[in-house]
């Protein structure tokens, strides 16, 4: 459920969708990015997502400061996804672009994309990761990116899959700009999941259109804390969220006629990063689970269908993946969880 306090208007070019939750020492920061755009003809969405620090009251007052800020207040927290649906629905852009309320845009972001949206479903665009240390400080800027690229056919848009991949850049919507009448034509809404929504949204997409631009410019500033490791991270759905992105991976590459052999050895490999992703976050601390426990979840996860799949297909190029593939298939638990505590350390 979800209050609505939203002012009339026409359409527009922009809708600017950003979810928030508890993120007040961010939140004007991010908004401004927004706001000191060079390009104005927008509608900025805040959603409060039952925020429990002051960003309820933060949204209101940057609303009443610049009639292009909009509030939706929601009464129970509903998750990003969920949040950014709403956002979806109330959207009055031609285009809409996704914010997360503790990064920001650049300000030409909108004057590039304005000049490079028409005639496109989905632009893509490449975006600056800063490395936080603990004191919040950005030691190190990453810049993600793609080569331009236009696609002609469903093919480019499954071959895209790979690349962006490999570019590091696929999985996130917030750094994609999609027309609004193509979302709402083909009713593709954000799942609700705490991780992995979306990749799942993107994922849905891009088997739908022929027409996606890709432009090299950096137009987001994504922030990455320290404290957010692997080794922190316990999330007990996050095989089964692996497994279903897998699955609408191999689907959009037969979808779009790119199911080569060279695609499925990829989407191979990312599943098998999930795995041992899987196993690594099994040994957070939030995730009070004893040795015997993690070794059950090692047991059940080599015997899943679908991880048999991956490892029996799988042709590993590297040693290090070649090692880690034949101990996985071993299926000798005891030599597996050992593997997964030496990564784990070797992490730390």
């Amino acid at each position: 459920m979800y209050v609505l306090l939203l002012r009339k208007g026409d359409g527009m070019r922009f809708s600017v969708i950003m979810p928030v939750y508890n993120v007040e020492r961010y939140l004007e920061a991010s908004v401004n990015s927004v706001l000191n755009q060079t390009f104005t003809d927008f509608e900025l969405i805040l959603i409060d997502d039952a925020s429990p620090d002051n960003c309820g009251e933060i949204c209101d007052r940057l609303a009443e400061r610049d009639k292009r800020v909009k509030v939706i207040h929601n009464t129970v927290n509903s998750g990003a996804g969920l949040s950014r649906n709403f956002g979806i629905e109330k959207a009055k852009g031609e285009y809409i672009l996704f914010v997360d309320s503790d990064d920001t845009i650049s300000t030409d972001a909108l004057e590039i994309l304005n000049d490079n949206a028409d005639g496109f479903d989905i632009t893509v665009f490449g975006l600056n990761r800063l490395f936080e240390n603990k004191n919040e400080k950005i030691y190190k800027t990453e810049k993600l990116f793609h080569s331009p690229f236009i696609s002609n056919s469903l093919k480019d848009s499954g071959q895209l899959l790979i690349s962006l991949n490999q570019a590091g850049i696929f999985p996130f919507v917030w750094n994609k700009l999609y027309r609004r009448s193509f979302l709402r034509e083909n009713g593709v809404l954000f799942e609700n999941a705490k991780i992995t929504e979306d990749c799942f949204f993107n994922l849905l997409l891009f088997q739908k259109t022929d027409k996606i631009k890709v432009i090299s410019d950096c137009l987001y500033n994504y922030r990455k804390p320290a404290r957010q490791t692997l080794t922190n991270s316990y999330s007990p759905e996050f095989l089964e969220l692996s497994k279903r992105k897998f699955i609408l991976e191999k689907e959009l590459l037969e979808n779009t006629g790119c199911c080569n052999e060279e695609n499925l050895q990829f989407i191979y490999y990312v599943f098998i990063k999930h795995l041992i992703s899987y196993f690594i976050r099994n040994r957070a601390k939030t995730a009070q689970l004893t040795p015997k426990q993690q070794k059950s979840f090692i047991k059940n996860a080599l015997a899943d269908n679908i991880v048999a799949e991956v490892l029996n297909n799988y042709k590993p190029n590297g040693l290090l993946t070649k090692v880690l593939t034949y101990i996985l298939k071993s299926n000798k638990i005891n030599l597996c969880y050992f593997t997964v505590y030496l990564i784990t350390f070797l992490k730390k």
